[in-house]
């Protein structure tokens, strides 16, 4: 499980005069990707400096994988977020905001208006989200199909690319980070029950072992589990969502972002 924090900028919201919808709304959305666990929030207004300094706190003192920050990326005055962002970078993730203006502006010809922008301190990606909750849920479910990839390489906890594309699919085979897969009880009952055909994950994940009493919704990547004699070490806990799956993208993750593990003997 990744460890993320979220910074909001609004100078009407640190000043207690405007709700902050945007920040729980990321948590809220990560948590349901099944690899990313929001352990910090924070509301500030729109200071540049103060930003900076926190993310750089965020990098290199408290070594977040993950900082997403929402608001100030527009045209006006006190929007300085890309400023101060890059203020704090060691590298460029330019992909990452192209693509997302790239499938904003098929929804909007404003969103060539967004200056966002993404980066890595040390360990850390960095990046910068629009303020409204609508443009923020859009990106995140541009973004979150292949982010997970993303941060397992910048933290070296990649697999075998090339052997889980090769098996053509959700394999964990020649990966020994994913040496075994894994289905806990509600994942076990619900993939009988409600298995989806849009579901491209429903369709290829195949468990190894079905572990009826865990939920692994509750567990961390770390955490060990014995089974059959045998200890193992979860090395990931949720599933990434396949891009190309349709329920993904009408509705979302599935059950199995959540109720589904990987792992490797000890």
């Amino acid at each position: 499980m990744f460890r993320a924090a979220v910074i909001t900028l609004s100078d009407k919201g640190a000043a207690g005069q405007r709700e902050d919808k945007s920040g729980p709304l990321i948590k809220e959305m990560l948590a349901q990707s099944g690899y990313i666990e929001v352990v910090r929030m924070e509301l500030i207004g729109d200071e540049p400096q103060e930003l900076t300094a926190l993310l750089r706190r965020f990098s290199d003192e408290e070594k977040y994988d993950l900082v997403l920050t929402t608001g100030g990326t527009g045209l006006s005055p006190r929007d300085q977020t890309p400023e101060a962002t890059l203020a704090s970078a060691d590298r460029l993730v330019p992909g990452i905001a192209e693509y997302m203006r790239y499938r904003s502006f098929a929804i909007t010809p404003r969103a060539m208006l967004s200056r966002g922008v993404c980066v890595m301190r040390k360990q850390t990606l960095i990046i910068n989200l629009p303020g409204s909750p609508k443009a923020v849920r859009e990106n995140l479910d541009f973004i979150l199909p292949a982010l997970q990839h993303g941060l397992e390489i910048m933290t070296g906890r990649a697999g075998d690319c090339g052997a889980e594309e090769h098996a053509g699919c959700d394999s964990h085979h020649g990966a020994e980070d994913r040496e075994v897969s894994f289905l806990d009880g509600e994942g076990s009952r619900r993939l009988a029950a409600d298995k989806d055909e849009r579901a491209l994950c429903q369709q290829r994940f195949c468990a190894d072992i079905t572990l009826a009493d865990l939920d692994f919704s509750q567990l961390a990547a770390g955490d060990v589990i014995e089974y059959g004699g045998e200890k193992f070490v979860l090395t990931q806990t949720g599933k990434r969502c396949f891009a190309e799956c349709r329920l993904y993208r009408e509705e979302g993750p599935c059950f199995l972002a959540r109720h589904c593990a990987f792992g490797r003997r000890t």
